[in-house]
């Protein structure tokens, strides 16, 4: 599950990184994008262009990758074996 960050740490962060007229449009951004994308049970890592940058992103991108390397590497059942 993606680490929560309390709201006044977050309310400092984007005060701190962006201009005073950014805040409104921007937090209505985030709790968007926290409501329909990074939902806490099962966030949406998949379709999410922070993925690369956030740790449960990440996380779960990384089992994904696992998943399709051995998929690649072992021989497939449906193929025929040519050599004769």
């Amino acid at each position: 599950m993606p680490q929560l960050i309390h709201k006044d740490a977050r309310r400092q962060l984007m005060r701190a990184s962006h201009q005073r007229e950014e805040w409104d449009e921007l937090n209505v951004l985030l709790v968007g994008f926290a409501q329909q994308t990074c939902v806490p049970v099962t966030p949406m890592c998949e379709f999410c262009l922070n993925s690369k940058i956030c740790p449960e992103g990440r996380r779960r991108s990384r089992g994904k990758a696992e998943e399709e390397t051995k998929k690649k590497l072992s021989p497939r059942k449906d193929r025929k074996d040519t050599k004769t």
